[in-house]
Order: structure tokens, then sequence, then C-alpha cells
């Protein structure tokens, strides 16, 4: 119940990145900590795909475009 109401925070910061990214980090500590590996890779996963999101807005490199 804590992951779905923390995930829906996230959610809300899609507007945000630097809230969001935070976000998804706390939650894969908590899911680390609870041993739900794959949650927490997941939300890792997520938080590096929102990263190479915002940095190919900041340059434009045609490898990071499909």
């Amino acid at each position: 119940m804590l992951m779905d109401l923390m995930y829906r925070i996230a959610k809300g910061y899609q507007t945000s990145p630097d809230l969001r990214l935070t976000w998804l980090q706390n939650m894969a500590e908590k899911h680390a900590k609870k041993k739900c590996y794959t949650e927490a890779a997941m939300c890792l996963v997520h938080a590096a795909a929102l990263v190479a999101e915002y940095l190919s807005m900041l340059e434009d490199h045609s490898y990071l475009h499909p």
C-alpha cells in the first residue's frame, strides 16, 4: 500500500523531473530493504530512462532518438 502511494506521488511529479527522480530512488531503496529486488531494479531503470530522456532534450544526439 505504501509503495502504491509512493508510485502515485512519483507519477504526479511528471512535470518536475528532480522530484520524480527523488521519489523513484526512495521507492527503490524501500523495495531493496524488503528484499524486493526486481521492483527496486524497475524503479532504478525507470529513473535511468528519465535521466536519459532529459539529457537527450539538452543536446541533440541522433543515437538517442528512435
